[in-house]
């Protein structure tokens, strides 16, 4: 049986054949390093007395685990790559200098000033700086540099991916190419000193070989795809849907509209994207999120319109647990019910002062069977309301009834409908030719149960709006705001059912203009202002 001693002696041996010895001792320094953590491995059984074997596996991990311990306790200037702060006196020329972290604000550093230093509220000439330092080893970085420069920087945000600008010794660098320097077309040749990396390792930039600055090595973060499994979903239509398909209810017209691609997903191939776990919150709530305020507010005003339902609101609010507690949730529920007054003051005056029943009806239009009830309505017509700024869904749900009220004509009630929103009051006359405008939306929803049509709800609003009312504003730059969204609006190419549907294209093509305008045109020709 071999014992440690001799086992360390074997280890030695294969070390020498392996690596043959320099004559300059200097360079011997990393098989020092493996002898004396040999050493130690031998000196530590002896002295915890373990006599049992050890396996190749546990020899291995214990010598990595040493030597990384003892190569970073290893002297400034050692072989390899040498990490150091930038402090004077290490301005040794090197080949390649790199110089990480010039973030704005972390350096140049700012130094805090205390409020017993004197010296920082009466600074004179030759007092010390820390940041004239930091500008004096950037520049010494930059002299010591005989190769290449290497400059890292976060130059966006991590949450909404907004420009950072760098250190501003960046920023002056940056100014002096640029002054000295140019490409041959004669533009700034900072572009081409910079590269802009994406935020994620697995972004598709670093495998798709269109910059060659942006490569990875890490093949595992991009999975082979097979091409033939890249076809898109709805190159082909789906297979022709069933006659049941044709008896439609008016709120399925109405939610096919309302957003054309999460009814096809949803009713045609049965997927739901949303996450529809809800979890509880693990933090106390300090404000009410767009959702949870707009849900107020609707309640307050439901209570409002409602004489049966008058109760103590903040209360019952409180006991909901959507409400910060104390002096906070009070003001949240201040704050809300200042806005559903002033929206009240608007709506309660227009308000019938009777509803009637809802009105049942059948229609055949075509092929097709409409059914449904037509709500709320009142001797003076339709009457709906949505305290919102006026979203595109909003219009063509109540045109929709207000097609089908024309339609059917019921008796003693007139033929209008009203919409009243936080922006917009709209009055909508009425039509001449309802059954034709309803057999025009029936077959375009027959179209969107087989294949996706570019009907987005806000952004063929914003594009429609804007062209029909004649405004001095661009209707596509209105088209692009409502897709791409704003700091105050959520963008509809952030819709999970978009995301899917058009991940391969831009949805905002000449069919997608021409759509908008079939939809909207006629909407807009029987509005009594006569403005979306």
């Amino acid at each position: 049986r071999v014992d440690r001693r001799q086992r360390q002696m074997c280890i030695r041996d294969r070390l020498d054949i392996l690596f043959l010895p320099s004559h300059d001792s200097n360079d011997d320094t990393e098989l020092n390093i493996v002898r004396q953590t040999l050493g130690k491995l031998v000196e530590s059984t002896e002295l915890a007395e373990f006599e049992q074997k050890l396996s190749l596996a546990l020899v291995k991990d214990w010598v990595n685990d040493h030597l990384d311990t003892s190569q970073t306790i290893s002297r400034f200037m050692g072989h390899g790559v040498t990490f150091c702060g930038m402090v004077p006196m290490r301005s040794i020329p090197f080949k390649v200098v790199a110089l990480i972290g010039m973030n704005d604000e972390s350096y140049p550093r700012r130094q805090p000033t205390q409020g017993f230093d004197l010296l920082s509220h009466d600074f004179r000439l030759g007092d010390r700086s820390r940041r004239d330092d930091d500008r004096y080893l950037f520049l010494e970085g930059l002299m010591s540099c005989q190769q290449h420069l290497y400059i890292s920087y976060v130059g966006a945000s991590i949450r909404d991916n907004a420009a950072i600008p760098p250190s501003v010794l960046v920023s002056d660098l940056r100014d002096v190419l640029n002054q000295s320097y140019c490409d041959e077309q004669g533009e700034d040749i900072w572009p081409q000193c910079l590269t802009q990396h994406p935020l994620q390792a697995f972004s598709q930039r670093y495998f798709d070989a269109s910059n060659n600055k942006l490569f990875s090595f890490a093949q595992a973060q991009c999975p082979s795809v097979d091409k033939t499994e890249s076809m898109a979903w709805f190159d082909n239509t789906l297979p022709e849907a069933d006659d049941s398909w044709r008896q439609v209810t008016l709120n399925q017209l109405v939610q096919f509209y309302r957003h054309p691609a999460r009814y096809l997903l949803r009713e045609r191939l049965g997927m739901r994207l949303e996450v529809t776990e809800q979890q509880l919150d693990i933090r106390e709530p300090f404000e009410l999120d767009g959702l949870q305020a707009w849900q107020l507010r609707q309640q307050l005003l439901n209570t409002r319109l409602n004489d049966d339902l008058q109760t103590n609101m903040l209360d019952l609010v409180k006991a909901s647990g959507v409400l910060p507690q104390g002096m906070m949730g009070e003001q949240l529920f201040e704050a809300e019910s200042e806005k559903v007054d002033s929206f009240a003051d608007i709506l309660l005056p227009q308000y019938p002062e009777a509803l009637l029943p809802a009105i049942s009806f059948e229609l055949s239009l075509n092929e097709f069977e409409l059914t449904g009830q037509i709500e709320p309505v009142s001797q003076e017509g339709i009457f709906h309301y949505r305290m919102a700024k006026t979203k595109g869904h909003d219009i063509l749900t109540t045109w929709i009834s207000h097609l089908v009220l024309n339609a059917v004509k019921p008796k003693n009630i007139v033929l209008n409908s009203t919409l009243l929103t936080e922006d917009n009051d709209y009055q909508f006359a009425a039509v001449k030719d309802p059954q034709t405008l309803l057999s025009q939306l029936l077959e375009l929803y027959w179209q969107g149960i087989h294949q996706p049509i570019p009907l987005l709800s806000n952004t063929s609003y914003a594009f429609a709006k804007t062209t029909l009312n004649k405004t001095k504003a661009s209707a596509d730059t209105a088209m692009l705001n409502a897709w791409q969204g704003g700091q105050y609006s959520s963008a509809e190419a952030d819709d999970v059912y978009h995301q899917q549907l058009y991940a391969n294209y831009l949805p905002l093509n000449d069919a997608f203009k021409d759509l908008a305008l079939a939809i909207y045109e006629p909407i807009h020709a029987h509005l009594v202002e006569g403005e979306l």
